[in-house]
């Protein structure tokens, strides 16, 4: 009997179109996946960089992930297994059989599993059919256990907990709806649980307690490079093999609980018999009918609006306290606070609990919202026919739309609802939770009623569209959530950007707690009107469609909705679709003709077409600007900007210039008045975005010559877009910069190689030549600087509103006010480099000082809270580098801070810098354990100073040495000195899991320190600060810094030679003993890592009450390929050997010369030692940190 049910489940299974579907599903993730060349786009918080697209670890993680998806699926398959038979009446058929509960339920259950295990094949044929469609470079050779393991240790558990779970409560409820909702809670429950996690530092525990093994692979794969992840099979380590069994013991426990409980009747509980006491009944007569009397039906508005209004009141009630509804709001909510208290502080970034910020954690209920709206919507759409009373129902003298609306408007109520939810969630938590009372409940009010409601309303009138459209319940959700799928598969994944096409969606947008909602505020009213009136049109079309018979078919509920649109439902109708059109027309104008509108592909394609046309003319002698003279106002309220003045331009090369090459945007800038030279030059080329334009000088510029260019520009941003919405021009905080990165604001001179697409796979798609991202150092012109600054002489007179104040480079002269308006005189001490800032905004300042350097921060009054953090960081760097390098040239040092609209963090230019809002001025930094993130963000900008400006690359690889990585080794010395070797340590470690876990990400490949491309941040900041703190660790902080001043002293202020990271390298090995000279090597030269360990520990108590420990360790040492593989290489190091006591107390650290991987050493110390090891505060660049200690037992 038990064959017969196993087989008759698993055929009929394999028969359902839902199987085929669903297996088309997981191909279709797995193919778009595999075939993917873009390291940025993920899928289920994966993506590919520089590893095969089919390996091993890659398909276990995709398919762990789907696994979690498959929920769902298996919802569908394993959990109607048994409660098909009573859905279809026919148990009590089954339950007369001659069978036992093992056959039944085992057949029953093992057929659904078997069907649901080969629906995963899809991933298997996904990942093969994606590899297929791409260039065989980027996939290796197909293994078949690379599928197979993943299978056996990771989706058959999986599976099977899952299967267990819904099988359980559908064969022990009978009730598929209690299954359904079970299947969308226990996704709640995982991303609460994972999100959890986050905070977590027990890596075992955060194994052990993940069901599905996610977190297992994750953490024991943290620091695989791409050659372990090419090569490896996934890890069979201890914590994941026990989660394993852990779990499908779980499973196990499930089944046999199922299988107790089971009984072959038709209720689980035994029902009261129900006595009716038919004694002392009164008889009673027929009742003679009065006068009949007509009714009269109402059919004004006002009772409509009154049905309308007690229609949605009683389904409000009904969903409202819907097991369902609440399990999932509390869900929601729940997780709301998880994710405003891990951002805000208690487990993250340690930032005030802001209303913005917790508004930013809004978007994750959506992500109920969606299984809500499709899942109520379709209920209370069905409702009547699910009850049978459609029949009585639809009979009822209510108008069609008073019945559509009635519904409409019922889960609208719930929306409403659950916002208000939201924000008292907000509110409370902010109050409560961290005892912050600033509220801005005007804020939440915009935000969560005027854009997140406005989006579930316009998704809740297409899902009533689909439902009301399709003539089956099921049919309705499965096609809701497949739109719902296809929107983000679309314009998500495949990252379509036109919002003109995404129906129900809002541009992205940036709210700046300097500028509010700004700029982007009539973006977003201007596409919510545009959708609103779609929605109106669907939603009319809906109360056409709608269905008061049985009747199914689409032609004939089109003939009837034909004859009920009557000449009202014509006109609104007509108006709406006018007004939809126009709305339409008039945001294409704002973007397509008062703007430019260019997805991501074709600003790429731009890019490509201005190297393609004008890198000819890279290597042509150029002048440079040695004297800037400007006249700037700044129009925030008009969101404007008139830039007047002129360059001079010197010829220091030695070769005449015949051509000057100019580039000047035409996108960005309104009007182009001026741009002449003198003496005067013939424009012979003007084309491109870029506006790349030829001058021909009417006689050579010989060298040491000099030219005038004089412009007049005007910039305003007019209209709106949502592409490229010139954030630089801000009503409070306008920031704009002179650079010789971009060409937007003001005219750049020569071929601008910071225009150039740099990504290997984007210059393969646009026909460019592969090419290095920077010259080999054997190759380096040290004449050209990979900054492309210039020692210039600035002068500038800039103006701004009355209310406002402006911040830019150099000196303040004089400040005035006339006409309302305040002017700004700055002026250049000595010649800076050419990176010149014009910001304006309301500040506040605050002012100190360090040895007559005048300190400013120029702050938004609601941000004070670390202004003197950022005081002390100016303070402690000055003083570091100032004694160890060479003096400040400048009389003053700023902070700006401006609006969050730029993509870095901090960013420093002569004289100042500038800083985002949200990066270090809203930091909550009241625990004196974590990392003062300010102080430390402070001390790098500083450092820029001296390791940007002062010394400046050349345009080589390495070149980051010398800013990014000097800058980190002055911020880590700056926090020890400050806070001592626990918080440097601390930072340390934090630092070193970032490089180790984003080596294999790099598409590029990893490379030597001294040879890193200026866009491979993991080397240029985690990793430098591993490798500048070892290195002054073993030789010296005062010989790294003699070497560094010495590098200063030759290059420093000089615009005619620039170093490399070679003559960095040079100056250490000039300070670093022979013995010692092979750590330059170990960290700069090569990709260089350790492996140590404490293999052993233990103690005896000498008579004098000393202890004398002895030790055994394990030294290795491996050389790196780009991809991670590894070579062993003889150890000739010194390392740190330490014994730490109660509460890790310092007993012993002592460097100790290793010459073989083994080794014994014994120590003599004072105090009872607790702990011993090898590199006991892992210095030295180490995958395994975890057993560089051992616990010290007594002999």
């Amino acid at each position: 009997m038990f064959l017969s049910i196993y087989l008759n489940e698993f055929k009929r299974n394999l028969k359902s179109a839902s199987f085929y579907i669903f297996t088309a599903l997981l191909f279709f993730g797995a193919y778009i996946f595999a075939s993917n060349l873009n390291p940025n786009v993920y899928l289920m918080g994966l993506s590919i960089g520089k590893e095969w697209h089919n390996a091993p670890l890659l398909i276990a993680k995709l398919t762990a992930r789907f696994s979690v998806v498959g929920v769902l699926f298996t919802m569908v398959m394993v959990g109607r297994a048994v409660t098909r038979d009573f859905s279809a009446g026919i148990y009590d058929f089954f339950f007369t059989l001659p069978m036992s509960k093992a056959s039944y339920l085992g057949g029953r259950f093992l057929g659904a599993f078997a069907a649901n295990i080969l629906i995963y094949s899809g991933i298997a044929m996904g990942f093969v059919a994606g590899c297929l469609v791409i260039d065989p470079k980027y996939y290796g050779p197909f293994n078949l256990s690379a599928f197979l393991l993943p299978a056996v240790i990771i989706l058959i558990p999986n599976l099977l907990l899952i299967g267990s779970i819904f099988f359980s409560l559908a064969t022990l409820s009978r009730n598929m709806l209690a299954t359904y909702l079970a299947g969308v809670g226990f996704l709640m429950i995982y991303g609460a649980i994972q999100g959890g996690f986050t905070g977590w530092e027990n890596d075992t525990a955060k194994i052990l307690l993940d069901p599905f093994g996610i977190s297992g692979l994750g953490i024991l794969t943290k620091y695989w490079t791409v050659a372990d992840i090419n090569l490896k099979q996934i890890p069979l380590q201890a914590p994941l093999v026990w989660n394993r069994i852990v779990w499908m013991a779980v499973s196990l426990t499930i089944l046999l609980y199922t299988w107790k409980r089971f009984q072959f009747v038709s209720l689980l509980e035994k029902k009261r018999e129900k006595r009716t006491d038919v004694e002392g009944i009164e008889s009673r007569g027929v009742r003679e009918l009065g006068t009949i009397r007509p009714t009269i039906i109402d059919r004004t508005f006002s009772f409509h609006l009154r049905k309308c209004f007690h229609l949605v009141l009683r389904e409000f009630r009904r969903i409202v306290f819907h097991p369902a509804f609440v399990i999932l709001t509390f869900m929601a909510m729940g997780e709301l606070v998880m994710n405003f208290a891990a951002n805000a502080g208690h487990m993250g970034d340690n930032v005030y609990p802001l209303t913005s910020r917790f508004l930013e954690q809004t978007l994750h209920i959506w992500i109920y919202m969606i299984p809500l709206t499709i899942f109520f919507g379709g209920l209370i759409i069905w409702r009547e026919r699910d009850h049978m009373s459609n029949e009585f129902y639809d009979t009822l003298p209510l108008p069609d739309w008073l019945s559509y609306l009635s519904k409409l408007f019922t889960m609208m109520s719930i929306q409403v609802f659950y916002v208000v939810l939201a924000m008292l969630t907000g509110i409370a938590t902010q109050v409560i939770g961290f005892g912050y009372t600033n509220i801005e409940l005007g804020l939440y009010l915009k935000h969560l009623f005027g854009i997140t409601l406005v989006k579930f309303w316009f998704l809740t009138i297409i899902v009533f569209f689909i439902h009301n459209l399709v003539g089956n319940k099921v049919l309705g959700f499965f096609i809701s959530g497949l739109y719902v799928a296809a929107d983000l598969v679309i314009f998500e994944v495949l990252k379509a950007e036109n919002f003109l096409f995404r129906y129900g969606q809002l541009p992205p947008f940036i709210y700046s707690n300097l500028n509010g909602f700004g700029h982007y505020g009539p973006l977003l009213i201007w596409y919510s009107i545009y959708w609103i009136l779609f929605a109106g049109i669907l939603g009319i079309l809906t109360s056409l469609l709608w269905r008061r018979s049985n009747e199914t078919a689409l032609k004939f509920r089109f003939r009837v909705g034909l004859q009920k649109l009557n000449r009202r439902l014509h006109w609104a109708l007509g108006i709406m679709l006018v007004l939809f059109l126009a709305t339409g027309g008039y945001i294409s104008y704002n973007k397509y003709i008062l703007n430019q509108y260019a997805s991501t592909d074709q600003r790429k394609g731009i890019q490509a077409e201005y190297e393609k046309k004008y890198a000819k003319y890279k290597n042509a002698p150029q002048p440079s600007i040695v004297r800037v003279d400007l006249k700037v106002d700044i129009y925030p309220e008009e969101r404007k900007a008139l830039m007047k003045g002129y360059y001079i331009l010197k010829n220091k090369t030695d070769r005449q210039i015949d051509q000057i090459y100019v580039n000047l945007s035409d996108q960005y800038l309104s009007e182009i008045n001026k741009l002449d030279f003198s003496p005067p030059a013939a424009l012979t080329c003007h084309g491109g975005e870029y506006g790349f334009r030829i001058f021909e000088l009417q006689k050579p510029l010989d060298p040491g010559s000099e030219i005038r260019l004089e412009f007049d520009l005007i910039a305003q941003a007019e209209g709106f877009t949502e592409n490229n919405p010139k954030d630089q021009l801000a009503r409070k905080g306008t920031c704009f910069l002179l650079t010789s990165q971009s060409p937007d604001y003001f005219p750049l001179i020569g071929y601008v190689r910071g225009l150039e697409l740099t990504k290997e796979r984007d210059r393969e798609k646009h026909g460019l030549p592969k090419q290095p991202k920077s010259p080999p150092l054997e190759q380096a012109d040290r004449s050209i600087c990979e900054l492309e600054f210039h020692l210039t002489e600035f002068e500038a007179i800039i103006s701004t509103s009355g209310s406002q104040r402006v911040v830019s480079n150099g000196t303040l002269v004089r400040q005035w006010t006339q006409d309302g308006r305040n002017y700004f005189h700055f002026s250049s001490e000595a010649p800076m480099h050419s990176e010149f800032v014009f910001a304006s905004s309301e500040y506040e300042v605050a002012e100190d000082e360090y040895e007559g350097i005048k300190i400013e921060v120029y702050h938004d009054k609601k941000h004070p809270h670390n202004v003197q953090r950022m005081i002390k960081g100016v303070k402690r760097s000055l003083d570091y580098c100032t004694k160890n390098f060479c003096p400040f040239p400048y009389r003053v040092l700023r902070i700006a801070e401006i609006p969050r609209y730029v993509h870095f963090g901090a960013r420093s230019q002569p004289t100042l810098f500038t800083w985002r809002e949200d990066a270090g001025f809203i930091s909550n930094l009241e625990d004196p354990g974590d990392i003062d993130l300010v102080f430390a963000i402070c001390t790098h900008e500083m450092a820029h100073q001296w390791w940007a400006y002062i010394v400046k690359p050349a345009h080589a690889e390495g070149a980051e040495m010398l800013t990014e990585t000097m800058a980190m080794y002055v911020e880590v010395m700056c926090l020890e000195k400050k806070y001592g070797k626990e918080i440097s340590r601390k930072f340390l470690k934090k630092e070193m899991e970032h490089y180790l876990s984003r080596r294999k990400k790099d598409v590029a490949g990893e490379r030597p320190l001294m040879r890193s491309y200026v866009d491979q941040y993991y080397l240029n900041y985690p990793k430098s600060t591993a490798a500048m703190y070892a290195l002054q660790d073993l030789i010296g902080e005062d010989r790294v810094n003699r070497a560094l001043s010495e590098i200063v002293k030759e290059y420093g202020h000089r615009d005619d030679v620039f170093p490399t990271s070679l003559d960095v390298v040079n100056a250490f090995g000039a300070v670093t003993p022979d013995s010692l000279r092979y750590i330059i090597s170990d960290l700069f030269e090569t990709i260089t890592l350790w492996e140590n360990e404490a293999k052993s520990a233990s103690y005896v108590e000498l008579d004098d009450g000393k202890y004398k420990v002895t030790l055994e360790v394990s030294s290795r040492k491996f050389r790196a390929d780009s991809i991670g593989n590894q070579t062993e290489i003889p150890i000739q190091d010194y390392v740190d050997i330490g014994v730490l006591g109660e509460d890790d107390e310092e007993l012993y650290l002592k460097k100790h010369k290793l010459i073989q991987n083994e080794t014994d050493i014994e120590i003599i110390v004072d105090k009872k030692p607790v702990r011993a090891g090898i590199d006991p505060y892992v210095v030295l660049i180490d995958r395994e940190r975890d057993n560089n200690l051992a616990e010290v037992k007594k002999k």
